[in-house]
């Protein structure tokens, strides 16, 4: 055999092992941004549903406090707090769960999240500006009073499924409400 064929040979091979192994490296660096992504998304994600219980307990309390304070014809000036939307953003970009939601209930529940949310917020908007403009009209109270029982409602149901994405969510709420009777109890 000549020797520059054995050469050919030898520079073929070479470059082929290099390819796959390139290929391998790129494939393994891949899954592996992935995984991180995931990672970081599911941190994020985690966060801004903690910043949202959070953001349920304290409007809960003022809704309690506002329904008591109808019964006694007084009126709360205090603003409910809309909840954080942006963790939807990086999911329906990002989506690791896409093509799992059959198989996934903690996808479906972020999605029915996202949706209660939403229909939260534009309700809380709706009150808010319902209460600025409208305070001195006949039926305010009553209308008022159909906001914050509505709100209520669905406070109990954004818990729910909060709970069923966030394992840990019972614990999380244990403590919140802990935190929420030493409050009342400073106030008292």
């Amino acid at each position: 055999m000549p020797e520059w064929l054995i050469g050919f040979i030898g520079g073929v091979l070479a470059t082929i092992l290099g390819f796959a192994l390139t290929l391998t490296w790129e494939i393994i660096n891949k899954r592996k941004e992935a995984k991180d992504l995931e990672k970081r998304l599911e941190r994020l994600v985690a966060m801004e549903l903690t910043e949202n219980r959070r953001i349920l307990y304290r409007n809960r309390r003022l809704l309690e406090d506002e329904l008591q304070a109808l019964d006694e014809n007084k009126l709360s000036l205090i603003s409910l707090t809309p909840f954080r939307m942006g963790f939807w953003e990086l999911l329906k970009n990002h989506l690791p769960l896409s093509g799992k939601y059959g198989e996934n209930p903690a996808a479906l529940c972020l999605i029915c999240i996202v949706d209660l949310i939403s229909e939260m917020n534009e309700t809380i908007r709706n009150r808010e500006t319902f209460k600025i403009h409208n305070m001195g009209t006949v039926g305010f109270v009553a209308q008022l009073r159909k906001y914050d029982e509505w709100l209520s409602g669905y406070n109990q149901m954004l818990l729910e499924k909060m709970d069923q994405v966030d394992p840990e969510a019972k614990e999380f709420q244990r403590i919140a409400e802990q935190l929420l009777e030493r409050h009342k109890q400073e106030e008292v």
